[in-house]
């Protein structure tokens, strides 16, 4: 349940505070995470052949993810299909070549900053799976499509469990019991993080 929940957390809404807390500045994040803003442009973690020079592109969510699915399914993945949107990407489901289920969250806007952030954001999810099993591990992707393109992602386990808003709106968490034990979880986990100085600036059932 945890993981789940921690899936959610980290899928769509930025943790930290990616873009100005690594990229400008580390006054954000205190203790041993501001040594990850070094090398934050770093794609060190990339295969050779995904190191292609990136060409800036503006894409809507339904563009991005009709993008990513060809290039995911040019690549071996099966299995495609869209999770949801939000202000900095878009997110898609699949089975990689292996037979892992993945959620891929693909960049909406190519430009330097939003490049930073999901850098950093790849660094924090991994520095925290270091640390503590229960927060996922993520890489940093970028993916070339069949004409060309290169296309900014990061990839992480996909976790099949529905959003808390989904879970409150639909009546799923009627009991106090459940949702206290859902409560506990998500102090639980967001406490460690903090305790590792990380902060979620977006927090909300919706993510």
């Amino acid at each position: 349940m945890q993981k789940a929940l921690l899936n959610s957390l980290l899928l769509i809404g930025i943790l930290c505070a990616p873009a100005r807390g690594f990229a400008e500045s580390t006054t954000t994040c205190s203790g041993p995470i501001s040594a990850l803003a070094a090398g934050t442009h770093s794609r060190s973690t990339m295969a050779p052949d995904e190191l292609a020079s990136p060409q800036p592109y503006v894409l809507s969510p339904q563009e991005a993810a009709l993008k990513a699915t060809a290039v995911l399914q040019s690549q071996g993945y099966t299995e495609v299909s869209e999770l949801g949107s939000g202000g900095m990407g878009a997110v898609v489901r699949a089975k990689n070549p292996e037979g892992h289920w993945k959620a891929i969250k693909f960049l909406l806007k190519w430009e330097p900053s939003r490049i930073a952030a999901v850098d950093a954001e790849a660094k924090v999810m991994n520095y925290l799976a270091e640390r503590d099993p229960r927060f996922l591990r993520a890489q940093r992707r970028a993916f070339q499509t069949p004409v060309g393109d290169t296309l900014e992602a990061i990839e992480m386990p996909l976790v099949r469990a529905q959003s808390l808003d989904y879970l409150l709106k639909n009546g799923l968490l009627s009991s106090p019991e459940q949702r206290n034990k859902v409560q506990r979880a998500v102090h639980d986990l967001v406490e460690t993080a903090h305790r590792l100085g990380i902060w979620h600036l977006d927090l909300k059932p919706a993510n």
